[in-house]
């Protein structure tokens, strides 16, 4: 019960009832699904960059104690988050510390391990039949990873990569109709050993991961060796610390001169943008401000990211903003949690002063209202 709760707190963003939730459950009984969840805790909505640091420090620490620890996991840990995917939102190079997650999970889970057959003995690829080619995902239903991934797979030269969609069934949704028409589409429970074999089965020569980290399976996942290349997409962008995941694609445009020393991964840099997005639907008109309580001669500054992509260095700069401009009004969207959305508010009321009157944080809304 302790650990339950715990872990509600903890996706609610309150790391520190969370921390003594899994204190008391650890106190209890030390498994190590109670250690490795309290080791993995990260703020949703940071305090300060000071608090970053606080809580990145206790991230690694921990994580290392474990594993130099005897801790094992009798499974796959689907069921104990580790809250890492906050780790790209700090703005700091993330390659130490993910691997530091990485050779700890292994550790933990030794079953991880594992390579299909095609994989192992030297097996040579028929070169004469197109580049079997995988591609992995939680999120080819209606969402932004499949939005990026549509027009990339649709293009493929079908002459020169057999493509396969490896489709995980989620609360998201079903995969896009025009993704299942480019591509054959795999669809697989989310279930460790099950999921893993049914890849395996395609004997892929290319394996990617549209976006590790995004949730649990798509990470511990590759930590298995499923195809001889594997390599990661930018669907969450930062470096997977993972040792068989062999290079990371990005490109030129948004890698700075050094950008190989933030990667496990060995860095692609394409020419261009491998993103084919298609512009959205627009609604005929433009509907009124007034209902959503926005004045008429104000001039908008429209901030619509998740709220935990907000660093704390991005304050002051906003508030800037508002100083100067008094007819200026900073409108964002609410987070998916009430506390995620006060938390922010807490943040910035110091900061912002008498402009914090001018932010407006509007509901959540489907893709055409947005």
């Amino acid at each position: 019960a302790h650990f339950n709760r715990a872990l509600v707190l903890a996706a609610r963003g309150d790391p520190e009832a969370a921390a003594a939730g899994l204190a008391a459950a650890i106190n209890l009984r030390r498994d190590p699904r109670f250690l490795l969840a309290d080791a993995g805790l990260l703020p949703v909505i940071p305090k300060s960059g000071e608090e970053i640091e606080h809580w990145r420090e206790r991230f690694s620490s921990r994580l290392l104690a474990l594993s130099k620890s005897d801790a094992r996991l009798p499974g796959p840990p689907l069921d104990t988050p580790v809250m890492n995917f906050y780790l790209a939102y700090h703005g700091a190079n993330d390659r130490d510390v993910m691997t530091t997650l990485s050779d700890t999970i292994r550790r933990m889970c030794p079953t991880l391990d594992w390579a299909a057959p095609h994989c192992t003995g030297g097996a040579k690829r028929d070169s004469d039949r197109p580049l079997r080619v995988g591609i992995f995902s939680s999120y080819f239903s209606d969402h932004a990873v499949a939005w990026t991934m549509r027009g990339l797979v649709d293009h493929l030269p079908k002459e020169q990569f057999d493509v396969t969609l490896f489709a995980v069934a989620s609360s998201t949704g079903s995969v896009l109709p025009e993704l299942r028409d480019a591509a054959t589409v795999v669809d697989l429970p989310y279930a460790y050993s099950s999921a893993r074999q049914a890849i395996a089965e395609r004997e892929c020569d290319v394996l990617i991961y549209a976006d590790i980290g995004m949730e649990s399976l798509s990470y511990l996942m590759a930590h298995a060796r499923l195809a001889p290349v594997q390599c990661a997409l930018w669907g969450h962008p930062v470096t997977t610390g993972i040792p068989t995941v062999d290079y990371y694609i990005s490109n030129e445009v948004a890698e700075p001169s050094d950008g190989h020393s933030y990667y496990s991964e060995q860095l692609v840099r394409l020419d261009g943008v491998q993103t084919c997005y298609r512009r959205p639907d627009m609604p005929e008109a433009a509907r009124p401000r007034a209902p959503l309580g926005l004045p008429d001669d104000a001039t908008v500054y429209l901030c619509p990211q998740s709220l935990f992509k907000i660093h704390p260095d991005m304050d002051a700069p906003l508030a800037e903003i508002l100083r100067r401009d008094p007819a200026g009004c900073l409108v964002l969207f609410e987070g998916g949690d009430a506390v995620i959305t006060d938390r922010l508010k807490d943040r910035w009321r110091p900061v912002f002063g008498n402009a914090f009157d001018r932010v407006r944080f509007l509901p959540r809304v489907a893709v055409a209202r947005f």
